[in-house]
């Protein structure tokens, strides 16, 4: 359900035009213009990162198509309800420490260092450090409601997880 959100969210932006060029980059739909070395770099990191969610996200549909006819429907229920807390979780502690979530991500997924751009480059012009906490907290929002949608829906079709 993240990966569903974050392309939902992506896909509902208002990006400029700039910031469209960039898109439709990682998209491989575009080359991209008036770059240094170092942001052509990290953006083709994150194409690499972009395109290897479309795989898990293919595969994870996969997976949820055949594997809703195994699954009891408490269980899902129960899934969503704790994805709605991991949601709201993660959103309460983006609030305090995003940069310190933002920082641990780009460590694990980018080569060192190979993410940090002085202010002003265009890289950091077209997408500052706000730009990614409102569409981290979208994703998150979205993801939360999905959850509860399905765990109303699950609620109402199954009763509560206690009942036999």
């Amino acid at each position: 359900i993240i990966l569903l959100s974050y392309y939902i969210v992506i896909n509902l932006q208002n990006f400029n035009t700039y910031q469209t060029e960039v898109m439709l980059f990682l998209e491989g739909r575009a080359t991209l213009d008036n770059f240094t070395q170092g942001e052509i770099h990290h953006l083709y990191d994150v194409k690499e990162i972009m395109d290897g969610f479309d795989i898990v996200f293919v595969l994870l549909l996969v997976a949820l198509i055949v594997g809703l006819q195994y699954i009891d429907g408490r269980t899902l229920m129960i899934s969503s309800f704790i994805g709605m807390i991991l949601g709201i979780v993660i959103i309460i502690g983006s609030v305090t420490i995003f940069y310190t979530m933002f920082d641990a991500f780009h460590k694990v997924l980018f080569t060192d260092g190979s993410w940090i751009f002085p202010v002003g480059t265009k890289i950091i012009t077209l997408f500052p450090f706000d730009f990614f906490e409102g569409i981290t907290k979208s994703i998150l929002i979205v993801n939360v409601l999905f959850n509860l949608i399905i765990f109303i829906l699950c609620k109402k079709i199954y009763g509560t997880p206690n009942n036999s």
